[in-house]
């Protein structure tokens, strides 16, 4: 009978059901690949000898909740839910809306659902860091990430800010270097992800799924080309009336007050961070803007666009007219 251990994933106390082995895995569970892993337990803080032979494993059926596999979670092999088959988180989600999945066949569409793993972070979590090997590719199934670079000051420069059906973690996969930046749950969020192997596998098999990947990266590209332009020919106020335009653009609905509201928690700190600014820049031209009643603001930080023209007109060539998101 195999011990359990008793410390969760970066000192967080788990429930039986999800701690990780530290001996030999049952012989009836199903076995169908391993890769030698050296060390995970000294990781976790365990006190199992270097020595220790542990495999990752992925399993299926009732019988085998729990798999290794290289978690989520700061990249660290730990035991956790990589289960095939259908999980009732995935059971919820229409693959349909995603863009990475968009067009799938129903029999495609099933293996995924064979190979995604799921799991959920709470706000301030990182999901990966920057310089790390990159093993995963993360989809955001709900919940909203920041992708940034932090500076040996202290402070950090947001690259983009991601929500449902975006994909992060891609770029390592692809040309196999280490991460770029690190990404950040900007409030409580549910990711799939894929091994690197088992997105090499789907790209391969499923020429749709590699079509869509083509599309959100060119996508990608010329946001980033636009975010370039701004940061390099606008000043601080038109900048940051670019970004909020942008975050608009993509993920607004509409308000109650005929406005559009960006539905997620943006602080001063993070807009200082999207347009190089500094808070206290930040905080004046907002202060500026809400006597002016170009935007509103609530108490959870969540931002509310009322006159978008107005704040169009401050990036001319960029935002000659009303943002229009392409459908």
């Amino acid at each position: 009978m195999h011990r359990l251990c008793q410390h969760g994933v970066d000192g967080v106390q788990t429930s039986p059901r999800h701690r990780t082995a530290v001996a030999h895995v049952p012989e009836k569970l199903p076995i169908l690949n391993y890769v030698p892993v050296e060390g995970v337990l000294r990781s976790l803080g365990t006190n199992v000898s270097h020595e220790a032979h542990i495999e990752e494993m992925l399993s299926s059926g009732e019988d085998a909740p729990w798999a290794w596999h290289r978690s989520p979670v700061r990249e660290k092999l730990v035991a956790g839910w990589k289960r095939t088959g259908m999980t009732p988180r995935l059971d919820a989600v229409d693959l349909e809306t995603i863009p990475l999945f968009r067009g799938l066949t129903p029999t495609e569409q099933r293996l995924l659902h064979d190979v995604l793993g799921v799991r959920s972070f709470p706000p301030g979590v990182d999901i990966l860091r920057a310089e790390q090997p990159g093993d995963v590719a993360y989809i955001v199934l709900n919940g909203t990430v920041k992708v940034q670079i932090d500076r040996p000051d202290g402070t950090a420069v947001i690259l983009a800010i991601l929500r449902a059906g975006e994909v992060a973690g891609e770029m390592s996969l692809i040309d196999h270097l280490g991460r770029s930046a690190t990404v950040v749950a900007m409030e409580q969020t549910t990711v799939a992800w894929l091994t690197h192997t088992d997105f090499w596998n789907c790209l391969r098999s499923m020429p749709t799924m590699t079509f869509n990947l083509g599309g959100i990266l060119s996508r990608r590209l010329r946001l980033s080309n636009a975010h370039v332009i701004a940061l390099a020919t606008l000043d601080i106020e038109r900048r940051l009336a670019d970004q909020l335009l942008t975050l608009a653009e993509e993920y607004g609905e509409a308000a109650e007050n005929g406005g559009c509201r960006i539905p997620f928690r943006l602080t001063q700190g993070d807009l200082a961070a999207l347009v190089g600014a500094s808070r206290v820049r930040v905080n004046q031209i907002l202060v500026n803007w809400k006597h002016k009643g170009y935007l509103a603001v609530d108490g959870r930080h969540v931002v509310t666009l009322l006159n978008r023209r107005a704040l169009a007109e401050m990036a001319p060539g960029l935002r000659a007219e009303l943002p229009r998101r392409e459908v």
